[in-house]
C-alpha cells in the first residue's frame, strides 16, 4: 500500500502518527512513518508542492462553477420553489 504526504501530513497534523494507523486509507505505521519523514525531511519542496496543489484546486473549482451544468440549474431552481 502507498501512503501520499498529504494524507500522511493531514493526518499526522490532525491526530498524529501513531493514531493515524486507525484512519480511513492507513497503511501500515512503518509506511505512515517514512511518509511523514519525507514531508519533514522535504518541508520547503513540500510546501512548494502543496501550495501549487492548493492553486490548482482552487482553479478547477472557479472553472467548475462558471461552467454551464443543466442538473445543477434544475436541482437550483427545484430548491427554491
Amino acid at each position: 500500500m502507498r501512503i501520499s504526504s498529504e494524507w500522511a501530513r493531514g493526518e499526522w497534523v490532525r491526530i498524529g502518527p501513531a493514531s493515524a494507523q486507525f484512519a480511513p486509507r492507513a497503511g501500515p505505521l512503518v509506511k505512515i512513518y517514512g511518509a511523514i519523514t519525507f514531508y519533514l525531511e522535504n518541508k520547503e519542496q513540500m510546501g512548494a508542492y502543496l501550495e501549487e496543489q492548493d492553486r490548482r484546486w482552487e482553479a478547477l473549482s472557479q472553472e467548475l462553477v462558471n461552467r454551464p451544468d443543466p442538473l445543477r440549474d434544475r436541482l437550483r431552481e427545484a430548491n427554491q420553489i
